[in-house]
Parts: structure tokens; C-alpha cells; sequence
């Protein structure tokens, strides 16, 4: 293999596949990505000097060859933590907004429930026109009703993003069990 393939090889592996798959990556997948500029015996070689170097450690795994860069896979797992971390924050302060604004909603329909009564039997005594007393009715209709349904998209949107970050969170959560090289204790 020319040298210049190895290098190829050597950096494609270092700083696009081992980053992409939170540096654990099959010779298979190698092989793979390389298909056409070189054999599978090519590409093992390649892995090989990295695992020479120092840079990775070879591993079996069901029977078929994987290299383990630990610099990477810990850097991906600690990403992961701070992810999985700043996710959880995120999620209690969504929380913690979406009651405060379901509380609102509560009070504003409490609020209603007291207007009602006046709102349908006072104005007869009023005075006023059925005309004015409509667009009176209007106005106070649209400016009770838009904060609510202003409250009610915004609790919609926060329970939309919960789920997303629960979702990820999981995710997340369940990749980190899932490893399946387990990185030697650091020293």
C-alpha cells in the first residue's frame, strides 16, 4: 500500500470514524469506508501501526476485530456526561416553568369562573347599547382569551421539548451502558 493511502487511512480513522463512533471502531466498518482504495488485509495494517503507536488497543468482540482509541472514547464519554448533565438542568428549569405557568393558567380560569355571572347578567343594568355592550365584550373577550391561548402554546412547546430531552437523555444514558469495550479504570 503507498504510503500516501496510509495516510489517508490513518487520518480518516483518527479524526472522522474513531470521533464518530465515540472511538470504538470495527475493521469491518474500516474496511468498508475503504472499499476500493484498499484490501481488508491493507486497512488491518494500517490499524495495526495505530495500535503500535500506541494509539489504539485491539480488541475481539464476538469474534471480530476492534480498535479501542481510549483518548477519543473518553473524551466522547465525557461529552456525553456533560450532554446527559446540562440536559438535566435544561429539564428542571422546563419544569419548573411549566408549573409555574399552569399555576397561571389556574388562576386566570379561577378569574374567570368569578367574571363569568357578572359577565352575562350585569349588563342590562349598564345601560349601554347592545352594540357597545357587544365590542365591549369583544375587547374584554380577546384580552382575557390571548394570554391563555398564549399560555397554553407555551406549555405545549415546553412539553414538546421535555419529551425531546427525555428522549435524548435516554438515548444517551442507554449508548453509555452499551459500550461494548469496556475502557480500562484511568490511573
Amino acid at each position: 500500500m503507498r504510503a500516501e493511502r496510509k495516510r489517508q487511512i490513518r487520518e480518516a480513522v483518527l479524526h472522522d470514524m474513531a470521533p464518530a463512533y465515540a472511538g470504538q471502531v470495527s475493521l469491518e466498518d474500516v474496511s468498508r469506508t475503504f472499499r476500493g482504495r484498499g484490501g481488508l488485509k491493507e486497512v488491518e495494517e494500517c490499524l495495526n501501526d495505530l495500535v503500535n503507536e500506541g494509539l489504539a488497543r485491539k480488541a475481539e468482540v464476538s469474534g471480530r476485530p476492534y480498535y479501542l482509541f481510549e483518548a477519543i472514547a473518553r473524551d466522547a464519554a465525557t461529552q456525553n456526561e456533560r450532554r446527559v448533565a446540562r440536559i438535566g438542568t435544561e429539564l428542571e428549569s422546563l419544569l419548573e416553568r411549566m408549573n409555574k405557568l399552569e399555576h397561571l393558567m389556574e388562576e386566570e380560569r379561577s378569574a374567570l369562573d368569578r367574571i363569568r355571572p357578572i359577565w352575562f347578567e350585569e349588563w342590562d343594568t349598564s345601560g349601554l347599547g347592545m352594540e357597545a355592550i357587544s365590542r365591549i365584550q369583544s375587547y374584554v373577550s380577546l384580552v382575557i382569551n390571548n394570554p391563555l391561548q398564549d399560555h397554553r402554546k407555551e406549555v405545549a412547546t415546553i412539553q414538546a421539548r421535555i419529551t425531546e430531552l427525555r428522549t435524548e437523555k435516554e438515548r444517551r444514558s442507554r449508548s453509555k451502558e452499551e459500550t461494548f469495550i469496556p475502557l480500562p479504570a484511568s490511573g
